[in-house]
């Protein structure tokens, strides 16, 4: 295996995607439980009242039915901090 250099911007970019990936898989399936419930914990129906207001008078009354269709698109974009930190390369052998 040899040595494994964090700190170099394609294992950067590597890490960076993985993580969105693992939060995204723990998002998902939080969304899926509160549609479930019929629970609007992450404030879809304040959003949308804010930027669509006209809209939203005519579902408010029945957000119920429309909060469980919406289509959410989940978008990350993490980024790893103080890379740095890591001055030597890992060195997997124990060398």
């Amino acid at each position: 295996m040899g040595n494994l250099n964090l700190c170099s911007p394609d294992m950067i970019s590597y890490l960076e995607k993985q993580q969105n990936i693992i939060i995204e898989n723990k998002v998902k399936p939080t969304l899926k439980k509160a549609y479930l419930s019929n629970t609007d914990i992450f404030g879809f129906a304040n959003t949308i009242n804010k930027k669509l207001p006209a809209e939203w008078k005519k579902l408010e009354s029945e957000q119920e039915k429309y909060l469980p269709e919406l289509d959410i698109e989940i978008m990350l974009k993490t980024k790893l901090r103080e890379v740095g930190l890591i001055t030597k390369p890992l060195n997997l052998m124990g060398e």
